[in-house]
């Protein structure tokens, strides 16, 4: 009886770490990382692109990287951050903020992505077309 609560209790924590290193793959979290990370925040507004290069601690989000280059209007969802408005430029029926980490669109949003060291993180105003293309 006690090897099979020993081994059900092997399994779980087998189950729990390989979760862990799953969530740590899909949003770039990763538990063992130390010492803060500069990423490069690039807002692309439609009339141009602004460049800034800050840092984040391993549990900080792209979410954070912004709000601390820019001033950013958000909505806090059961599913996440939406961002409705950065230095100003407000979304509408026509446009949205989208954010890339270099170059691609992560599977979660900015508020659950962790960047790495050296990561571009982008946050672009597109049109509902444009954005549209990305979400197919």
């Amino acid at each position: 009886m006690n090897s099979k609560l020993l081994l059900a209790g092997i399994v779980i924590v087998a189950l729990v770490a390989i979760g862990s290193l799953q969530l740590a793959n899909i949003t770039g979290y990763a538990a063992s990382s130390t010492g803060n990370f500069e990423v490069t925040v690039n807002i692309e507004n439609g009339a141009g692109t602004a460049t800034y290069k800050t840092t984040v601690t391993p549990r900080e989000t792209a979410f954070d990287a912004l709000k601390r280059v820019a001033t950013v209007d958000y909505r806090i969802y059961s599913t996440g951050a939406l961002i409705t408005a950065i230095n100003g430029l407000k979304q509408d029926s026509g446009h949205y903020w989208v954010y890339f980490v270099n170059g691609n669109m992560p599977q979660v949003g900015c508020d659950y992505y962790h960047p790495n060291d050296g990561d571009a993180i982008t946050f672009r105003y597109l049109t509902t077309e444009e954005a549209a293309d990305y979400f197919k």
